[in-house]
């Protein structure tokens, strides 16, 4: 990348100065803060979006899901033979460097008749709705070699969990729906769903 200034060489020397003291540095991003949309001193917390980002780990349940489903497709011991989705983490990375993208939308308005849980569902479920037709990406349930995750993915709210999702792009993905967390506290309700790589081989 040319930058007449140096500066993104500078960046780069930076980075990885920080890197070999701390792994698992978090450097704040000022266009969260510009944008109101993450404040970045303590009292708010942050990084820690980031850091559950960089701990989570799929539920055992989600594991034995997928274990499962690669015996539907291959019969053979899993231990013996290559799997054929193969979920990949953060840990496995080869390097300490990894990008974490962040594309906030800030709703100040839900569509009427909707709750924040029922819009949330209603993202889940539709998501090809949101996406410019020009792009050609979509998502949708898992259906190859005898697996069908249609119903798992149509499931309601907690019960999706563990659904394959497989995303038309220039390079395609699939993906396992990890989680899917609701809170409702002090007056506020919070909605995220995980979702981790899962590569076929």
């Amino acid at each position: 990348m040319y930058d007449e200034n140096g500066f993104y060489r500078l960046n780069i020397d930076f980075l990885n100065k920080i890197l070999q003291l701390d792994p698992f540095a978090l450097l704040p991003c000022d266009s969260l803060e510009l944008l109101q949309i993450l404040p970045l001193d303590d009292a708010h917390a942050f990084g820690t979006m980031y850091q559950r980002v960089g701990n989570f780990r799929a539920p055992q349940a989600i594991l034995d899901r997928i274990n499962d489903l690669n015996k539907q497709v291959n019969p053979v011991s899993i231990t013996g033979s290559a799997t054929f989705f193969n979920i990949q983490l953060l840990a496995d990375a080869s390097s300490a460097i990894v990008n974490c993208d962040f594309y906030p939308v800030n709703i100040t308005r839900l569509p009427t008749g909707f709750t924040a849980s029922t819009f949330a569902e209603y993202y889940r479920t539709h998501m090809n709705d949101f996406i410019d037709n020009s792009q050609n990406i979509t998502f949708s349930p898992y259906i190859y070699d005898g697996i069908d995750e249609t119903t798992k993915f149509n499931s309601a709210f907690e019960n999706s969990t563990g659904a394959i999702i497989h995303i038309k792009m220039p390079n395609n993905a699939t993906v396992v729906q990890s989680n899917y967390y609701k809170d409702f506290t002090a007056g506020s309700e919070k909605h995220r769903l995980h979702f981790l790589l899962c590569p076929l081989h």
